[in-house]
């Protein structure tokens, strides 16, 4: 990425250059560093023009202010010829910082609405919305670029809006992440759903965070026939109504939700809210026909009240999530292929209150699961980890799988060397166990139990599957 403090007067020079062709000092420059091909392009008028076309293939990040007014004068020399090999631009939050270096903005605007840029593809704007107020014609000269496919936009509010209903690329892959402060609920045409119809035939995945605007779904807006992956983030669990409406064809389904009340039980009464709102809508009118990918919090999960089919469902268990009903409850109301449970949950092992009691409903809850996956980050370096597997593995037995697979992870078990798990784990026979685990069922037909990062003995992986 293009970085102007990388291509300062004391950047290493090449004083002298060995007698060789054209074609192979470019190849060079092309696997160079920024500044070495700064100093090859002060060499001769070949690589003055050729390496500025490497730079800007590589994309220009801009950090500061400065950069952004040096960029400007970058890319306006050679007669503008330079505009067409530009692949990516990322300006940063800078904007946020001070003023801009003599209308450095203004300038920008002017040469991307005087050339076409034909090679942008990417665009990333750290604070969109500052952006936008600072230097209002850049919301059309973005607009106007023909050829962006993927935008990330950070701090999105009514300007960014504004930009992006006026796309007039073939975008792919937007990436939003709206204001916190700004007030969505009256506006419905924050939704993403609602800002990218003039881009909808194009889309195939979409990212989102922080969006809280709702939409009356009595209103009619098309829908995204080619969007198939959907990644929704954020400080609020969201209302997936317009999403399953709108984007009918999705087939991967990532949910990362950040917020975590200190009350717990005000906390587990805003995951039933939210469950029951998203349960409602597709009781009502319908879901997803079948997701082939589902992965997220093991609480954000539960808040979307899936229930369609979906294929793989991944879900981490963090340190306050609950274990007793949340986890049975989703896998019923939704049919499961292959679930993995990745947890560093402090008591994770324990018989009564941690992940054995979840493998013990697993028959009912989830009768057609087909491959379990339980991925064990050890937490506690005097964990008796005897009982533990016994607890974990016990259960396996009463599940209809085919697939098993254990991992213990110690990369990051505090106070390892020494410790009874690193004692216990140091002569475990991971083999024997892998295939004690298989005899056990009657319908498992390959176990894989594996250890990462032991002290002594590093990963060890065993594998037993049916002759």
């Amino acid at each position: 990425m293009f970085r102007t403090q990388e291509l300062r007067a004391d950047a290493v020079v090449l004083r002298t250059l060995p007698p060789l062709p054209l074609d192979v000092l470019y190849a060079v420059a092309t696997f160079s560093r920024l500044p070495e091909v700064s100093a090859l392009m002060r060499t001769c008028q070949t690589l003055y023009h050729e390496g500025a076309k490497i730079i800007l293939h590589r994309g220009a990040a801009l950090w500061g202010p400065k950069e952004l007014a040096s960029f400007v004068m970058f890319i306006n020399a050679e007669e503008l010829s330079r505009c067409r090999h530009l692949r990516g631009l990322s300006i940063s939050d800078f904007y946020e910082l001070g003023t801009l270096v003599d209308g450095a903005g203004h300038g920008l605007a002017a040469v991307l609405a005087a050339n076409s840029f034909e090679s942008l593809r990417r665009l990333y704007l750290g604070h969109a919305e500052v952006v936008f107020r600072d230097t209002q014609e850049l919301i059309t000269a973005f607009a106007n670029l023909p050829s962006l496919k993927a935008i990330a936009l950070n701090g999105c509010g009514d300007l960014s809006i504004t930009f992006l209903k006026g796309i007039k690329s073939k975008l792919t892959t937007p990436e939003l992440t709206y204001l916190t402060e700004v007030d969505q609920d009256s506006r419905s045409d924050y939704h993403p759903v609602v800002a990218l119809q003039n881009v909808r035939e194009t889309l195939q995945m979409l990212r989102v965070s922080e969006v809280t605007s709702s939409i009356d779904l009595a209103l009619s807006f098309q829908p995204y026939p080619n969007l198939d992956v959907l990644v929704i983030g954020g400080s609020e669990y969201p209302v997936l109504g317009p999403y399953i409406r709108f984007c009918p064809n999705v087939k991967k389904l990532h949910i990362f939700i950040s917020s975590y009340e200190q009350d717990d039980e005000v906390y587990l009464e805003e995951l039933d809210d939210f469950r029951d709102i998203n349960v409602e809508y597709q009781t009502q009118h319908g879901t997803w026909d079948r997701l082939e990918e589902v992965a997220g919090g093991v609480h954000d999960i539960y808040t979307t009240g899936l229930s369609c089919p979906i294929g793989e469902l991944s879900m981490r268990l963090g340190a306050r999530d609950r274990f007793d009903d949340v986890i049975p409850t989703l896998l019923a109301a939704a049919q499961v292929d292959s679930l993995t449970l990745l947890t560093a949950k402090p008591h994770a092992f324990d018989g009564d209150s941690g992940l054995p009691l979840v493998l013990r409903a697993l028959p009912e809850a989830s009768p057609d699961l087909k491959s379990l996956n339980l991925h064990m980050q050890i937490s506690c370096p005097n964990e008796e980890l005897r009982s533990a597997l016994g607890y974990i593995l016990g259960p396996i037995a009463h599940l209809k799988i085919c697939t098993f697979v254990l991992t213990l992870d110690l990369e990051e078990t505090p106070d390892l060397r020494g410790s009874p798990v690193d004692r216990f784990l140091a002569h475990f026979d991971f083999a024997q166990c892998a295939r004690d685990v298989l005899s056990s069922s009657t319908t498992l037909k390959e176990v894989e139990i594996e250890m990462l990062a032991h002290p002594s003995r590093g990963t060890v992986t065993a594998y037993a599957p049916r002759e």
